[in-house]
């Protein structure tokens, strides 16, 4: 079968085959893992929170969770091929043409013409598709409900047998390239890389542009006389043969059954016995590019963001993957304890964020050419005028590195991390099982296929010289540096002396660096405030499993002084894991803008001071998150639990005690100002933001929320932690899910008892109330209409928001399956055929248990305006569509539906996840997906059209949000609707509407 190591608790099989052709597949069954759904059972009396123990605080109810004995086939099945060949491979006058061939071998093949049929196929099927084009691997892969996976297989290996590139087909994807690129745009993380590919030899590979637009793959060719269609069609006839193709399967099947079925279909693929391109000898991409590493790039970016990337092109490192040396030194670089860089430049106020390493990004980590080390900090308004200061720190670490003789306890520490890692690890979902390992399979990595499933296992002794390899060309000399700020004094957009890249028209200039900097950095000497990281205390080493002796895990209600606790005994998944979440309503948040910024202000203090020792948790496996929501503060601690209460101690006593210092205050100040700033700055993030604001009436608008934390100070904010944050009404809603007994279970509830009873006014019974605007009933909806924030940016927005009314079973279930029936034909009538944005979608979405649909575009061609009117064509169109669906046709997506909601939970979290949510939205139905799909088996078609015309067509809730581009295009200008309300009448608009009251019951007791 295969010679592949597994983990012990890794229950799939594996076979590894090569096709007659020469195409290596992966079959990966499912069928032996033990992932029947486990549900709770409730009762109408214990599924109501208010049940009657409210004058008892030490008793507790039982919940008993069963297995769920319907269909045998709900899981998911997944695939995944990969070709070694990627956009280096671009021919120089056709860019992104790697790119524009992966998205047209989805559009239709000699056997399947119709260009949405796959993905028709998968949509009633409960799937989807996607693919990615890297640097020198292009992935194609897809999920469908196990049932359909043999069509599904059949489907997708005709891509790569006989494609059509019809010539209609061509042109309107090009339209998707084109908004893609244009999303892209906006996203500094690609404008950054790009500006490292664009400041690089433009003799190398890595120098192109990848993305593809009209400029690149209609406009240059044409110029030149480019037939693009053919340029598309050779390159797939060059490079797309089976022999440098990798094929991963992912299923329920058996491995007879997935054999039969891959050779069936994929044996067809033609072997054309090329070579995958190779770019070893192209050396680093900045060999030859003068005075380079004596320069520093700065650059403007898109968000309100200030950072400094410090780089290093370094030899390959493919292969070393046993070892992982960079691995090491990032683990060092990276660190947030005590004496680490981010440690102490967070002291001095100058950086807030540091991340080091090389980071997944489309190829540009590592290839056939070399490999990019990185370390990425986010700078404070101080930092950047100091940022010669940020870089020789990060030298100084490197110089205490190299003396300190590359300790081998640091290696055998993080081999042991990865070795319970991979000892435990926990199931990932079918689709990214089949993704990781299509890539891995590549010759790119050199993988031994042994070693497919333990990739990221450390192996054998602590090489040193490995290590000092990499170690030795991380140099002041061979480094690359970008700083990217919107400070005026540093980047004054209006500077005619400004350079403008050429793709994505990124603002920069290039100075050089002087002398004495340079000889500072050259010949740093210990700086003695920094030190490595000391031996990690959070490393578990009890992973021994709890044992259950009832026969089905269940979940316990226990009340406590302070609230409500569910403990559930959980060794489903034979991980010594488990999950701490805990949500306490703080009415002094919702009392005004000022409290709710503060609040958040607070709550990033927190964080900021647990780092030192938070870090060492997450790095063990432990991790944690705080957060401040709409109503008060939410902590979900999880991970493994040997050393968990240790990690919830930590975080409570700052919670309660954080020493809030006047350097502290102002970095969290300025993050919380740059955040705000940035909420709204993508137009498809302003159109949700615009729409919840317009419903929900305790949210605030960012520019009110700005205002607020500009005003704040250090005593404000002192003085709201001390005598406003804990007041009022506070109530405690916590979760302990996992590898925890019951005594384990009370200690923890004990532990938040004595931490917050000395704190708060805690009260277990009340509620808190949220109003959502209920949106009037009339044929044109409401309109609200504002632009985008970026004058020069081209993408338009719009959302639609169909409110159908508060949480109800059957409400919910024909909503789902609206959302099913609706998503593929939505798809193809707005991005595939008419072409008006990347980005088409549908959902389901409740708002404080108020559910509604959303229908979501974003474009870079089309005026808002125009988008909101096919939008309103497609709902009349779409109501024919179903009036004409086929008996068949709906009863597939009926079951297509039935089975994702059966689907079992794949690990700890997911489960802990669900159940959390059940908690939060006060519904307590822990069993709601099994209640939905019982409820769909009694839906109908006629009943599903009534709603539909009830919602959508007659008696329609609607709201429509447009945020325009303010770069017009008057070939797709249209009038907006009639009547349009700007951003300044919103809260007159919500004043004259009724709303929707929901009451947080969860507190009761």
């Amino acid at each position: 079968m295969t010679d592949m190591i597994k983990s012990s608790l890794d229950k799939k099989e594996y076979s590894l085959l090569t096709l007659p052709n020469s195409l290596q597949v992966l079959l990966v069954s499912t069928e032996k893992l033990n992932t029947t759904p486990i549900e709770l059972e409730t009762d109408s009396t214990e599924s109501d929170c208010g049940s009657s123990d409210t004058d008892d605080r030490d008793s507790h109810s039982s919940m008993r969770l069963s297995h769920d004995g319907q269909s045998t086939k709900t899981h998911r099945a997944a695939a995944c091929l990969t070709v070694g060949v990627g956009s280096f491979a671009d021919a120089v006058d056709v860019l992104g043409q790697a790119h524009y061939l992966e998205h047209m071998l989805f559009m239709g093949s000699a056997k399947y013409p119709n260009e949405n049929e796959f993905e028709a196929f998968l949509s009633s099927h409960g799937g989807y598709s996607n693919g990615s084009t890297d640097n020198e691997v292009t992935s194609f892969f897809f999920e469908i409900g196990s049932g359909y996976f043999k069509e599904a297989l059949d489907m997708f290996a005709n891509f790569f047998i006989s494609p059509l590139f019809q010539e209609d087909t061509m042109e309107r994807e090009l339209a998707a390239v084109e908004s893609e690129f244009t999303q892209a745009r906006q996203s500094d993380r690609t404008r950054l890389q790009q500006m490292i590919c664009a400041t690089s030899n433009p003799k190398h590979p890595y120098h192109r542009f990848t993305w593809g637009n009209h400029r690149s793959l209609r406009d240059i060719p044409l110029s030149k006389k480019i037939d693009v269609r053919k340029q598309v069609i050779d390159f797939y006839d060059r490079y797309y043969s089976a022999n440098i193709m990798k094929l991963v399967v992912c299923s329920d099947d058996s491995l007879v059954e997935l054999e039969n079925w891959v050779t069936e279909s994929f044996n067809a693929v033609p072997n054309k016995n090329v070579v995958a391109p190779t770019f070893e000898c192209a050396g680093s991409p900045f060999d030859g590019v003068p005075d380079y590493y004596t320069r520093i790039c700065t650059i403007l970016p898109v968000h309100s963001v200030h950072f400094l990337q410090i780089g290093w092109f370094i030899s390959p490192t493919i292969g070393m993957y046993h070892q992982k040396p960079t691995e090491y030194i990032a683990h060092l670089l990276g660190h947030e304890g005590r004496g680490s860089i981010l440690s102490y430049l967070k002291a001095r106020g100058l950086i807030t964020a540091l991340h080091a390493g090389m980071d997944e990004n489309d190829g540009y980590e590592c290839g056939t050419y070399g490999a990019h080390f990185g370390i990425n900090m986010r700078l404070t308004t101080e930092g950047v005028k100091h940022w010669h200061i940020i870089v020789q720190t990060v030298f100084e670490y490197l110089h205490i590195i190299e003396k300190s003789g590359l300790p081998e306890w640091i290696f055998q520490e993080l081999k042991t991390l990865s070795e319970i890692s991979f000892s435990f690890q926990e199931e990932l979902q079918e689709i990214d099982i089949c993704e990781e390992l299509g890539l891995l399979m590549q010759g790119l990595f050199q993988v031994h296929r042994k070693d497919l499933l333990r990739y990221r296992v450390l192996q054998g002794s602590f090489d040193r010289d490995l290590v000092q390899g990499i170690l030795s060309q991380l140099s002041p000399t061979r480094a690359c540096f970008y700083l990217g700020t919107q400070d005026t004094e540093v980047m004054d957009e209006t500077d005619p002396n400004l350079l403008t890249e050429e793709w994505f028209s990124i603002k920069y200039k290039i100075s050089s660096i002087d002398g004495e900097t340079l000889s500072t950095w050259r010949h740093v000497s210990i700086n003695h405030d920094l030190q490595l990281p000391d031996p990690n205390p959070f490393l578990p080493h009890n992973f021994s499993l709890m044992q259950d002796f009832t026969l089905e895990p269940a979940i316990n209600i226990k009340h406590s002084s302070v609230g409500r606790f569910w403990h559930c005994l959980d060794t489903t998944f034979e991980s010594p894991r488990a999950y701490f979440v805990c949500f306490f309503t703080l009415p002094a948040i919702q009392s005004s803008v000022d409290a709710y910024i503060q609040a958040d202000i607070y709550v990033r203090c927190v964080r900021d001071a647990l780092t030192e020792c938070t870090y060492h948790a997450t790095v063990a496996g432990c991790s944690y998150s705080l957060r401040r929501t709409v109503y008060g503060l939410e902590l979900i601690c999880g991970g493994f639990n040997d050393k968990q209460h240790v990690l919830v101690d930590k975080i409570l006593e700052e919670l309660f005690s954080v020493e809030i210092t006047y350097a502290r205050f102002q970095m969290n100040k300025e993050e919380t100002l740059r955040e705000y700033s940035n909420c709204i700055v993508k137009p498809g993030r302003k159109a949700r933001y615009i729409q919840t604001l317009s419903l929900h009436h305790q949210s605030f608008a960012p520019k009110d929320m700005i205002t607020a934390a500009k005003r704040c100070t250090h005593d404000d904010l002192i003085a709201f932690a001390k005598t406003r944050l804990w007041t009022g009404k506070v109530f405690c809603a916590g979760l302990i899910h996992g590898n925890v007994p019951e005594e384990a279970a009370s200690d923890l509830i004990k532990l938040v008892d004595e931490k917050i009873s000395s704190k708060l006014q805690a009260s277990a019974s009340g509620y808190s109330v949220a109003r959502i605007t209920k949106l009037p009933i009339c044929p044109d909806g409401i309109t609200i209409q504002t632009d985008n924030e970026h004058e020069h940016d081209t993408n338009s927005a719009v959302v639609f928001v169909y409110q159908i009314g508060q949480e109800d079973l059957v409400l919910r279930v024909y909503a789902e399956l609206l959302q099913q029936l609706m998503e593929e034909p939505l798809f193809d009538a707005l991005r595939t055929k008419q072409g008006l944005g990347y980005e088409v979608t549908c959902c389901v979405r409740s708002l404080e248990n108020v559910i509604y649909i959303e229908l979501f575009v974003e474009s870079s061609t089309y005026s808002s305006a125009y988008i909101s009117r096919c939008i309103d064509t497609f709902i009349v169109d779409f109501d024919t569509a179903l009036h004409n669906l086929s008996d068949e046709t709906f009863e597939a997506h009926l079951l297509a539906l039935i089975n994702k909601k059966l689907i079992p939970d794949h690990n700890l979290w997911e489960r802990t996840d669900r159940f959390w949510h059940e908690i939060r939205s006060g519904r307590m139905h822990f069993d709601m997906n099994a209640k939905i799909a019982k409820k769909l088996e009694a839906c109908n078609k006629t009943e599903m059209m009534e709603r539909f015309q009830e919602w959508m067509i007659k008696s329609t809730r609607k709201l429509r949000v447009l945020v325009q581009s303010q770069v017009k295009s008057s070939e797709y200008e249209c009038a907006p609707p009639a009547r349009v309300i700007s951003m300044d009448g919103l809260s007159e608009l919500q004043a004259s509407l009724e709303f929707y009251e929901h009451q947080h019951k969860l507190h009761e007791a």
